[in-house]
């Protein structure tokens, strides 16, 4: 790990940014709350994350695996990779989409965790491959040329990455007003993981930032089932 990675401003930067991205989550439950009480068709609570909650009530371990270590790594490599992008940077985004569509060819009868680990394996050995084999003179202008538009790339890749998260409460991808409320919170966070990356200039600061937020809800709603259990 870089040795800037422990700077005590970097540290800052990331749980200011946090607090800051919570705040902005109950600003959002405010709005769709009095957007509900006013127009009952802008209503969410028909829509439900039942696949991950399922997870977390039948397999709390895998559940943990996927939402604090698999998510915030792979999803973080396909949407703040290319915010003023490192050669690595670039290469992570490649592999990290690659592994992503990978996944969807697994059959889904192939146990969760060897799945787990092929993936990881498979993304090392590309961005090995990649960092080997790319030659980062011949990246430059792309990289001057994602690093020149970023602020444009930062407010596309913040929506993509909430646009992912649709199917966590559809199986076939669709978007109307109520999907869109329930995602908002997904773009905001992307908005604010792609500054702590823009600030702190390392992927994994973004990363440790996804994991601490996903690790809120998780601890949450586990304590809930073990009471209601």
């Amino acid at each position: 790990m870089p040795a800037n990675l422990h700077s005590s401003s970097k540290k800052k930067i990331l749980y200011r940014s946090l607090l800051w991205l919570f705040g902005i989550y109950l600003l959002i439950a405010l709005i769709k709350t009095l957007l509900a009480t006013m127009f009952p068709g802008v209503e969410t609570s028909g829509y439900s994350q039942s696949g991950i909650t399922e997870m977390l009530r039948n397999n709390p371990f895998k559940a943990a695996v996927m939402i604090l270590l698999v998510a915030p790594m792979v999803e973080e490599c396909m949407h703040r990779s290319l915010l003023k992008p490192s050669h690595l940077d670039v290469v992570l985004f490649c592999s990290s989409w690659i592994v992503y569509a990978t996944n969807l060819f697994i059959p889904e009868d192939v146990n969760w965790l060897v799945r787990v680990l092929f993936l990881f394996i498979f993304l090392g050995c590309l961005t090995y491959i990649g960092v080997q084999l790319l030659n980062p003179y011949k990246l430059r202008h792309l990289r001057v040329w994602l690093t020149r538009h970023y602020k444009w790339i930062w407010m596309i890749t913040s929506v993509s990455f909430g646009l992912m998260h649709i199917t966590n409460y559809v199986a076939v991808f669709t978007i109307n007003l109520p999907l869109f409320f329930n995602i908002l919170p997904r773009i905001a966070s992307g908005f604010i993981f792609g500054y702590i990356k823009l600030k702190n200039r390392h992927i994994l600061w973004s990363v440790a930032a996804h994991a601490l937020n996903n690790l809120v809800p998780f601890i949450i709603l586990v304590l809930l089932y073990q009471l209601n259990s």
